[in-house]
């Protein structure tokens, strides 16, 4: 159950939270792994809508967040520390496990079409002691139908917010599925290796930035095309230990897919490739430690460096075998002792040895062989070097006109562009109100009474209303809707409230503009005479529209 506050328990909520009642997605994609926390049913108090039921999660679960860490907090349940714990063998297989359920949850969301969470982050996901995993707060997504905003989403967290996030506003625009992307590949890294990936101390250019969202802006993946000016912890070196195909998704998401969000792996294409490698992490051998002889389990697919639980020697594994290990050795010198490293290898090692010595004998023979091509290479290279000084010049003109050309496409391309932004921004309700103007402003009573060319006694003031007569361009898709709010300020400066008012305006609702009225009649937004004017002095009466004031006007009360 989910109880709002008083300023979020309005109408567009409640219809928000009736439109996820009856639109679930399918039931029947569900699994025991998993338990979408979906809106079950609204809760209205003495008739006012207040919050909503939604089912429980898995018994005994946490946060997400709390194995995001590079290290799990004591006090969390032992069963945890046993499946999660980082320096265990079986981590890497259960955070894989893991991940597969949370893409499998918000591929049934997105296959839908309709839902976006544009807020997803690790407080939005409960796991329990077996893995299993539950997606709750789901009142925050954003619903649309054909790319047609139905209900916002309205807020994003920075951390998890792609780079598409500073030029678009989820309480205004459509956010594409594609923004759920970045944010789920965010928390799969977290799970993974324990901090953020885009954690890291920049370097020139960039040493001013100090926050995840600027670094984010400026596309500072630690393993992307700018790797060379970021300084990153150690706890991403663990990256390169995955799997090259879990490194791929992870690069297509942060830096190819910074700037172009359709390149970002989707949570189909994620459960696919993390389901399959946790079938290779599930096919292990035993293999044991040369040093301390301690038996670990190891995926025979794999070829990685990993350190013995034993004796913390480091193993070179190589699809399934000990190709050679490293461990420490007492030096003595000068009546010290130090501790230094020893590198070993195997016997197997020596096979390695003799292909490697196959390998450069038969470069060798191809560079001798290849030497005649190399000579015949300088001599063309020679021969374009002394081209005749004239053909040189010819070339260097038809060069400028390229460049030339090529500077008239970018303008034409930008052109363009700016055209097509230009087009788009007129279908956006923020623009259009940004254009209305408002001609006229007028205060009448129900007998027809203009209250600017009167000056009426308390006594004789009845029902009054605003009168709109406004102007915006033709040159629209009609019909459009607009937030329009009236202040009634009383003559001391205080703001009048009725029912339902909020904190800045006395009324706000939304109209429609069709394309032909000009003149708006604000007739349910009147204020009736008990108790409204017992204040003699100067009344005044404000018109906003979408958050912007349009016009404004006084009646005196005498």
């Amino acid at each position: 159950m989910k109880i709002y506050f008083s300023q979020y328990q309005d109408k567009s909520r409640e219809g928000k939270l009736n439109f996820l009642i009856r639109n679930r997605p399918s039931q029947n994609r569900f699994s025991s792994d998993f338990k979408i926390c979906w809106v079950e049913d609204v809760i209205y108090l003495n008739g006012k809508f207040v919050g909503f039921i939604m089912p429980l999660a898995f018994p005994d679960s946490i946060q997400l967040y709390e194995i995001c860490t590079n290290k799990i907090k004591q006090g969390i349940n032992k069963v945890f520390h046993e499946k999660f714990d980082r320096k265990k063998p079986s981590s890497l297989e259960n955070r894989l496990k893991l991940c597969v359920n949370i893409a499998i949850a918000i591929h049934c969301i997105h296959e839908t079409g309709t839902y976006v969470f544009v807020d997803l982050k690790p407080q939005n996901v409960l796991i329990d002691p077996n893995g299993r995993v539950s997606i709750v707060d789901l009142d925050s997504l954003q619903v649309s139908k054909n790319s047609n905003i139905i209900h916002h989403g309205h807020v994003a967290t920075p951390e998890y917010t792609p780079f598409e996030g500073s030029s678009l506003n989820p309480s205004i625009n459509y956010i594409p599925p594609t923004w759920d992307y970045f944010s789920m590949a965010v928390i799969f890294y977290e799970i993974i290796f324990g901090l953020h990936p885009y954690v890291a101390t920049s370097l020139k250019p960039y040493e001013k930035l100090t926050t995840i969202q600027e670094a984010i802006k400026n596309g500072l993946f630690v393993f992307g095309l700018k790797s060379q000016y970021l300084k990153a912890p150690e706890q991403h070196d663990n990256f390169k230990l995955l799997p090259s195909n879990i490194q791929k998704y992870f690069i297509d998401a942060f830096d190819k897919g910074n700037t172009s969000p359709l390149l970002r792996p989707s949570a189909q294409d994620w459960g696919k490739v993390l389901a399959e490698e946790v079938a290779n992490e599930t096919d292990k051998v035993n293999i044991k430690c040369p040093v301390c002889g301690n038996d670990t389990n190891f995926s025979r697919h794999r070829s990685v460096q990993i350190n013995c639980i034993g004796c913390n020697s480091v193993l070179d594994i190589r699809k399934g075998n000990v190709f050679g290990y490293t461990k420490e050795k007492i030096v003595y010198q000068d009546r010290t002792v130090y501790k230094d490293k020893e590198v070993v290898k195997t016997k197997g090692s020596t096979l390695w040895k003799i292909i490697s010595a196959v390998v450069i004998f038969i470069l060798f023979f191809v560079y001798l062989n290849l030497s005649d091509n190399i000579n015949t290479l300088k001599y063309e290279i020679a021969t374009i070097q002394n081209l005749k000084e004239d053909e040189l010049a010819t070339l260097r003109t038809e060069n400028s006109n390229l460049v030339i050309e090529n500077g008239k496409l970018k303008t034409e391309v930008n052109d363009l562009k700016d055209e097509i932004r230009k087009e788009n921004s007129y279908g956006r309700s923020s623009y259009f109100s940004s254009l209305i103007s408002v001609d006229m402003l007028a205060i009448f009573d129900e007998e027809g009474r203009n209250y600017n060319l009167l000056v009426p006694a308390k006594g004789d003031v009845t029902y009054i209303y605003p009168v709109l007569e406004i102007s915006y361009p033709k040159n629209f898709s009609f019909p459009k809707e607009v937030d329009v709010s009236v202040k009634f300020i009383y003559p001391d400066g205080s703001l009048s409230r009725g029912t339902g008012s909020s904190a800045t305006y006395t009324y706000t609702d939304r109209i429609e503009i069709n394309g032909a009225d000009s003149r708006i009649r604000l007739s349910r937004w009147g204020k009736k005479t008990r108790g409204d004017y017992t204040i003699f002095g100067d009344y005044k009466i404000e018109i906003w529209i979408n958050n912007q004031l349009k016009a404004s006007t006084k009646f005196t009360i005498f």
